[in-house]
C-alpha cells in the first residue's frame, strides 16, 4: 500500500492550535492533496497539556476532527515497541517524540514539526519536514 501523508508531532498539534499561519497553510495545503495527517495519541496528548485558552483548544479539536486526520492510538504492544526504541536511543523520557518517530517507521512518512533535532534524538535518520514555530 501506498500511503501519501504525514506524521504530525506535538509541536506540528500546537503550532496549529496557536494559529501559526505555516501550520495553517501545511494543514490547508495536506488536505488539497487529499493527504492523510497521521496523530499519533501520545503528541495529541502533550499538544492538549499545551494548550492554554479555549480558542487554542478550539482549534486543536478542529485539527483532531477533520476527516483527513487520524489519531493513532497508544495499545500496549505499541508501548512496549515505543518504549524499547526509546531505550535503545536512551531518550526515556521523550515519549511524544518516540511514538512519532515509531509512526514514521511504521509508515514510512515524514514527520512536519518545529523541532527536527529532538527527533533525530530517537533516530537520526527520521525524514522530517520543519516549519516555523
Amino acid at each position: 500500500m501506498n500511503l501519501t501523508g504525514y506524521i504530525l508531532d506535538e509541536s506540528a498539534l500546537t503550532g496549529y492550535a496557536r494559529n501559526v499561519p505555516d501550520w495553517h497553510s501545511f494543514v490547508w495545503s495536506a488536505s488539497q492533496r487529499l493527504s492523510l495527517l497521521m496523530v499519533p495519541a501520545a503528541a495529541a496528548a502533550a499538544a492538549w497539556a499545551r494548550t492554554a485558552t479555549e480558542q487554542q483548544r478550539d482549534a486543536l479539536q478542529e485539527l483532531l476532527d477533520y476527516p483527513g486526520t487520524r489519531v493513532e492510538p497508544l495499545d500496549e504492544a505499541e508501548a512496549a515497541a515505543v518504549g524499547l526504541l526509546l531505550t535503545d536511543a536512551g531518550q526515556p523520557d521523550l515519549l511524544a517524540v518516540g511514538h512519532a518517530v515509531w509512526h514514521a517507521r511504521q509508515w514510512s512518512l515524514p514527520v512536519v514539526t518545529t523541532q527536527p533535532e529532538s527527533l533525530r534524538l530517537v533516530d537520526p535518520e527520521i525524514a522530517t519536514i520543519t516549519l516555523g514555530a
